[in-house]
């Protein structure tokens, strides 16, 4: 919370709006996240159970205090980024088109990347076995390292069962799916696994 109020004191002008607007979320529903992650982190002994009961509470009333705070957050820099995309943003008319010109803060390379429409895979992920790789973690460990280029991996649709990691050095991929609701990587890791909600993670 310490580093919330910073960034807040801060706010607008450490960095870019929507980098800063983006960071605070973040911080926040990072914040809530830790709260289930507390918990989760007990083991199910009697002793254990017995901490659980008597920090629940706080924690719940704490839980509701952040999520008040996060859509206070949410809320004033969706009103702030609303008003910058009126400036940044330009609008303009051509051939009785109208033709909008990108945010300031895409790079050229990715303007013209989207500008595309279509955009070119480098590989294509299919569970079905018919693109170049079967699973999304394949397709990234045969992306290209420290790669100064975006790396298009397309992921057709289908329900990936898989924990997907992505090492640092892995810059620059870009994945791109059939729709949310049609192309879904999702796993199941839990405490009595050995693992921890903050070292977990479900896409869809």
């Amino acid at each position: 919370m310490d580093t919330v109020i910073q960034e807040l004191r801060a706010y607008p002008t450490k960095k870019p709006l929507r980098q800063h607007a983006d960071h605070l979320k973040t911080l926040m529903s990072t914040t809530i996240t830790n709260k289930e992650t507390c918990l989760d982190g007990l083991s199910h002994d009697a002793p254990s159970k017995q901490l659980r009961r008597l920090i629940i509470r706080g924690q719940d009333q704490g839980g509701k205090m952040c999520s008040n705070v996060l859509a206070m957050i949410k809320d004033m820099t969706d009103s702030d980024m609303a008003d910058q995309e009126e400036v940044n943003v330009i609008k303009m008319f051509k051939d009785d088109k109208q033709v909008v010109m990108w945010p300031e803060w895409l790079s050229a390379g990715d303007r013209k990347l989207l500008q595309s429409g279509t955009v070119t895979p480098d590989v294509t992920v299919a569970v079905d076995g018919s693109g170049d790789y079967m699973t999304v973690g394949a397709a990234v460990a045969a992306a290209p390292s420290k790669s100064g280029t975006r790396y298009v991996i397309k992921i057709r649709a289908g329900v990936y069962r898989e924990n997907v990691n992505i090492p640092s050095s892995k810059t620059n991929l870009m994945f791109i799916g059939d729709g949310r609701s049609n192309t879904i990587i999702t796993a199941s890791e839990s405490v009595a696994g050995g693992n921890t909600t903050f070292n977990s993670a479900t896409v869809g």
